[in-house]
């Protein structure tokens, strides 16, 4: 990582424990495409919520109700 100049070197050695603990190269790639979907998704919603006519109160009760919605509670 140092050697190709990455600016977050760190994450090299994270990466590589967490395949070396038993995961699976193709479950740590399932995962970055499950937080890549799911960054995507957020991004859409919150988008879509940013074009109604709301202030920010009416936002962020809008966004908390979507929460609790999506969290089961």
């Amino acid at each position: 990582a140092q050697a190709l100049g990455l600016t977050r070197a760190y994450w090299v050695p994270v990466s590589c424990l967490a395949v070396m603990q038993g995961m699976s190269l193709r479950a740590v790639w399932q995962r970055q495409l499950h937080r890549l979907l799911g960054t995507g998704v957020g991004l859409l919603l919150a988008w879509g919520l940013l074009l109604l006519p709301l202030d920010a109160w009416r936002i962020s009760l809008v966004m908390m109700a979507v929460a609790h919605a999506l969290m089961g509670v």
